[in-house]
This record gives C-alpha cells, structure tokens and sequence, in this order.
C-alpha cells in the first residue's frame, strides 16, 4: 500500500501542491492564534493549591469617628469585636470554620513582593498575611507536604510559615526548619530587611496567589492585631460544610449578616462566594483570555471547515481511481485505507514544514508567554517550579502536537465522508464512461 500511495501522490502532484500550500499556510497561522490560548487556558486551569470552592467571604467596615451610632469606647476594641463577630459567624451550623484576613491574601488587589537574595530581581516571592490561631490553614485548606491540611504551629511576632518551594530556593536540600529564611546570605540594599532575622516555623505545599500566575512562591508572615487601624482592611473567609452549596448560602445568610452581624463599630455586609471574588480579581487579564480564545477558535474553525471543504471536494474526484482499485479486487476498507492515509501524509508534511517555519521565527523572537506572570523567567524560580511553557522545546512540541491532532482530525473528517461512499460505488459504475 506505501508504494502505491506515494504513486497516487506523485501523480497528483501538482494539484496536491496547492493543498500542501495551504496545510502550510493553516499550520503557521493555527501557531499565531493558537499558541496563546493554550498557553493562557493552562494557567488558568492550574489548581489553586487551596480549596476555593467552599469558601465565602464578608467585607468588614467601621463606623467612622462622628458617625451615627458610632462608639468611641468601640475604637480602642475593635479588634475584640471583630472577634465577636467572627463567634457570631462559625455559630452557624452551615459553617465549617472561618478566620479573618487582611487585604494581603489570596486573589486580592494588593501585592507584596520581595526578592530572593539569591537571585535577581525577577526572582520574587508573595508574602500573605496571616492572624495566629484563627484557623487560617484550616479555613482555606492550603495542605501541608504530606498531603493534609497543614497544622499551623505556634508562631511569634519572628516566625514566618514558607511554602515548600522557598525552602527548596533557600535552603536547597535540607529540611529548613528552624532555619532562619536569608541564613547564610550577605546583606545587600537591594532586598528588604524585615526577613533577615525569621525563623520558619512551618512548610506547606505551594498555593498559587492570583489564579493567572501560575506559580507562587509564598511567604506567611505572621500579622499583628495591635497594628490594625481599620477593620475595613479586614475580611472574614468562611469554610462551608461538604454539601453546603454556597449561593445558596449567600442568598440565606444575607439577612443575617445586615441585622445580627454587628459588634461594636465594626459590622460585615456583602457576602459574596470566593470564586466570584477570584473572577472580580482576574476579569481583566480572564477577559483578554476570553477574547483571545475566542478568536482563535473563530478563525481556527473557519480554517478547519476550510480544510474539510477541500478534502471533500478533491476525494469525490477519485471515484474512478476507486474503480481502478475496486475491479483488481481492492476492498472498500482497503480503498478508504489508502485515501486516508494518502490525507494523513500530505498533513504530516505541511505540519513538519509550518512547523519548522514558525520554529526559526520563534527562536527569534520567542514563544507566547502569559500575561501577568510577573517574575518572567526567573531561573530560580524555574528550577523548583518548573512548567512546560517555560522551555523553549517542550512548549514547542506541546503546542505543535496539539495542532497536530486537530489538523489530523479535521483532514480525516474532510477526507473519510465522500471517501466511504466512493470506496463502496460499484467498478462497472465508476468505470462506466472509460
């Protein structure tokens, strides 16, 4: 049968040219509105590394000084009240556990940065605020490295909690606790001082800070409650039993939050479920996703049925081949066999050749890299989180394999409708005008 596709071929040359043209043409552009979809679409899949998907969270205000109802004797406790209110909240028998947080916490709008003395500047890690023995770890379900939720360890004002990949950045090899983070590195201007002297307390499994990251490097840094000022920089998070669905939740619960949920000058109000805060986070970065995705399956889907409309139309011509073949005794499948496989070699051809095309291009001008991925391609951060979009090769043959199979699909799809019925057509019938 390979002699005789390759005959088949090469008498169709000059038509099959103009098709392996195109094959070309689509492989090249499938890269240009393909690559960044997958690229974007894989980021956002990722696991947040904590359980999002019981959680909901209560915004905190406070009556402002000279404010009807407001207390002044409540200004110098609100950090009591607060407390109050998060008791008022794990009552509910829908609640799971709950804790507070500040406004440095998972898909917020603030962002704390710092650099590994080790590295560059782009080698950066996250640092996430957190209270001492509200449940925080618990709430969140952020698991520890032996896969349950981790068990937060008494901490002091020195301590700070690390996830594994910072202990694998600064202390390569060892186990890093009761090492402090920057033992053992020199001082320089460059990298802030407050984590100099801290001692680690605790390592979890990695977390990723904003769901279009990717990749967080995080340090927990203990937060003192003496040191908030405005409970408004304060949220709660709730954790709902299994099987509480959490719109549900919001829609029973709202009336409680704007009557009862109330402790001095501080009172909670707008519920609202994590995954809609993590979308709120992300809309702008998740919209350019979206609308990149969508053109790219536009213009992708209109290429492909392209493609089919070509196939189709070339393989209704070979019914006298098919005759040729079917009277020397060649079998339907036999004849669908051969059309399909003289498809699948032309396409294999046209991706090797777009493919090594865009190739040279992007050695020169580089692979898609998503959006908001801030520490760009730190080889620190790299090395202990590593992904495959961050090497040149294996993001270039994932990508390419994935065009692969849906031009493979498409061009059988093309191919295998008019050929089925061809391939059955009696010999006397297609042979009739011979």
């Amino acid at each position: 049968m390979i002699k005789l596709i390759f005959k088949n071929l090469w008498a169709r040359r000059r038509r099959n040219a103009w098709v392996l043209i195109e094959l070309i043409l689509i492989t090249i552009v499938a890269w240009v509105v393909l690559d960044p979809a997958i690229v974007s679409g894989y980021y956002f899949s990722l696991d947040s590394g904590y359980d999002v998907d019981r959680l909901v969270t209560l915004d905190l205000l406070e009556i402002p000084e000279g404010g009807r109802g407001y207390d002044e004797a409540s200004a110098e406790t609100r950090m009591d009240d607060v407390h109050r209110l998060l008791d008022k909240v794990r009552s509910n028998q829908q609640v799971e556990t709950a804790t507070i947080t500040s406004f440095q916490i998972f898909e917020s709008g603030s962002l704390n940065v710092s650099s590994f003395p080790k590295d560059s500047a782009d080698g950066c890690y996250v640092v996430v605020k957190f209270f001492p023995n509200t449940d925080f770890f618990k709430t969140f379900g952020i698991k520890g490295l032996d896969g349950n939720v981790f068990n937060e360890p008494p901490v002091s004002g020195n301590d700070i909690i690390i996830s594994r990949s910072v202990g694998d950045i600064m202390h390569p090899g060892i186990n890093p606790l009761g090492h402090y983070l920057n033992e053992g590195t020199d001082s320089t201007a460059k990298h802030f001082d407050w984590d100099r002297n801290k001692l680690i307390a605790g390592v979890t499994d990695e977390a990723i800070y904003r769901s279009y990251m990717g990749r967080s490097p995080i340090i927990y840094k203990y937060d003192k409650e003496r040191k908030v000022k405005y409970a408004g920089d304060l949220k709660i998070v709730i954790r709902l039993k299994p099987g509480v669905n959490p719109d549900r939740f919001i829609v029973d619960y709202s009336p409680v939050v704007n009557s009862e949920l109330k402790a001095g000058n501080v009172y909670a109000h707008s519920p609202m479920t994590f995954e809609d805060r993590r979308d709120s986070t992300a809309r702008e970065t998740r919209n350019k996703y979206v609308i990149s995705l969508a053109l790219a399956l536009f213009f992708f889907v209109n290429l492909c049925l392209g493609i089919i409309g070509t196939f189709y139309l070339q393989t209704r011509t070979r019914s006298r081949d098919t005759g040729v073949m079917r009277s020397f005794g060649a079998t339907p499948s036999y004849v669908l066999r051969e059309i399909m496989s003289e498809g699948w070699i032309m396409t294999t051809l046209a991706w090797i050749i777009g493919c090594g095309l865009y190739c040279i291009y992007a050695k020169k001008h580089g692979l898609y890299e998503a959006e908001g991925v801030f520490w760009g391609h730190s080889d620190t951060i790299i090395s202990v989180l590593p992904q495959w979009c961050d090497f040149f090769w294996s993001h270039f043959w994932v990508v390419s394999g994935i065009i692969y199979v849906a031009l493979i699909i498409t061009v059988s799809i093309g191919i295998y409708i008019p050929a089925r019925r061809i391939s059955r057509t009696n010999p006397v019938d297609a042979l009739k005008d011979e």
